[in-house]
C-alpha cells in the first residue's frame, strides 16, 4: 500500500514546478518586454536624431544654394560690367582729350570750328588729331600748340599723347 503522504508530496513538487514555470516565463517574457521597450526607445530616439540631422542639413543646403546663386549673379553683373568698361573708359578718356583740347585751343586761337579725333593706343597712350579752323593768322605755330595741347592732355588725364594739328585756313571776304 501507498504512503499516503507520498501522493500528496509528488503533487506539492509537481505544483512548486509549475509554479517555477510559470514565474520564469513570466520573468522571461517580462525581460523580452523590457528588452523590447528598450529596443524600441532606442529605434525612435536615433530615428529622431536622424530626421533632424536631415532637416539641418537640408537648411545648411538650401542656404548654400543661395548664397552660390545669389555669387553666380554677381559674377554675371561683374562680368558684364568687365566687357562694357573698356568702352566707358575709351568714351572717358575720348571726351577728357576733346575737352582739354578745346580749352586750350580757345585759349590761344579764335577758331572757326575745331574737331577733334582720338585714337586710343591703350589705356596709356593715344594719337590725338585735331582739325582747326581758323581765320589767317590766327594760328601760326601750330606745333608749339600741338606741344602744349599734348603736355596738358598728359598733365589731365595720364594719358601720353601725340597731338597733330592740320589747320584749314578760313578766308573771310568783305564785299
Amino acid at each position: 500500500m501507498p504512503k499516503p503522504h507520498g501522493g500528496r508530496l509528488i503533487n506539492r513538487v509537481l505544483k512548486r514546478r509549475e509554479r517555477e514555470k510559470e514565474e520564469y516565463g513570466y520573468s522571461f517574457k517580462r525581460e523580452q518586454q523590457l528588452a523590447k521597450d528598450k529596443f524600441e526607445d532606442e529605434k525612435a530616439k536615433t530615428e529622431k536624431e536622424i530626421y533632424l540631422k536631415k532637416e539641418q542639413m537640408e537648411k545648411e543646403l538650401a542656404e548654400r544654394e543661395k548664397a552660390v546663386s545669389e555669387k553666380e549673379k554677381e559674377l554675371d553683373e561683374l562680368q558684364k560690367k568687365i566687357v562694357a568698361f573698356p568702352k566707358e573708359i575709351e568714351n572717358a578718356v575720348n571726351e577728357a582729350v576733346r575737352e582739354t583740347t578745346e580749352k586750350i585751343i580757345n585759349e590761344d586761337v579764335k577758331a572757326d570750328e575745331i574737331s577733334t579725333e582720338v585714337i586710343l593706343q591703350s589705356h596709356k597712350k593715344a594719337d590725338v588729331l585735331v582739325r582747326l579752323e581758323a581765320s589767317e593768322g590766327q594760328c601760326e605755330e601750330p606745333q608749339l600748340l600741338a606741344e602744349r595741347i599734348s603736355a596738358e592732355i598728359n598733365k589731365e588725364t595720364g594719358i601720353s599723347n601725340k597731338v597733330k594739328i592740320m589747320t584749314i585756313p578760313v578766308c573771310v571776304y568783305t564785299s
